[in-house]
């Protein structure tokens, strides 16, 4: 997909080969060694897909956040969001609002059962704050640093905020079935996410 957007302008934007190799090594379904490095370029291609996941998570939560929508359709939302994660066990800390971390499919499912008519969140500033660097199970990781608006409408009051959020990117390698074969591959994730 991210090609063929790359070649409607071939004539005024030439694309090395390495790059082609970088959003490969991120995007398809080729066999890694344990013991292989990225290169800039592939990296550089994981942090644009955490960015992308970020926002999709925040996508599906003005889904879920939204009694307007049919609850067959929020909940497949939150089953979507839920995917974007490492576990759904991973913790999401709102400081302000919960004492303790809650996992993200508790968080989710909150707004399920919330008495406002919408919630609605838009991601602004986003930026990568800490660069890859690789954990003891040879993953790497980022974090992500980005700008919430948040709107609350209940009946005819609308009340409206900003707060910052950081989420750690995790990209690791998975064992994935392709028909009768089976291959190793990166995936990117969503893991513990900061509200501050």
């Amino acid at each position: 997909m991210l090609l063929v957007i790359f070649c409607l302008d071939l004539d005024a934007q030439q694309i090395s080969k390495e790059k082609v190799e970088a959003l490969e090594a991120v995007e398809s379904p080729q066999r890694r060694t344990s013991a292989e490095l990225l290169s800039f370029d592939a990296l550089a291609a994981y942090e644009q897909h955490g960015i992308q996941k970020v926002k999709d998570f925040f996508d599906y939560q003005n889904i879920i956040a939204n009694k307007e929508y049919d609850l067959v359709f929020r909940k497949h939302a939150l089953q979507l969001a839920l995917d974007l994660f490492d576990s759904k066990k991973v913790k999401i800390s709102i400081p302000k609002i919960q004492e303790k971390e809650i996992d993200i499919q508790t968080y989710l499912e909150n707004f399920l059962k919330h008495t406002y008519s919408k919630v609605e969140f838009e991601v602004t500033d986003i930026k990568t704050v800490a660069t890859s660097k690789i954990d003891r199970k040879n993953n790497y990781l980022n974090t992500i640093e980005y700008q919430v608006d948040v709107k609350i409408t209940e009946g005819d009051r609308i009340s409206a905020f900003s707060t910052t959020y950081s989420t750690d990117v995790i990209l690791n390698r998975v064992v994935k079935q392709f028909g009768e074969r089976k291959e190793e591959v990166w995936q990117v994730l969503l893991g513990t996410t900061h509200v501050k």
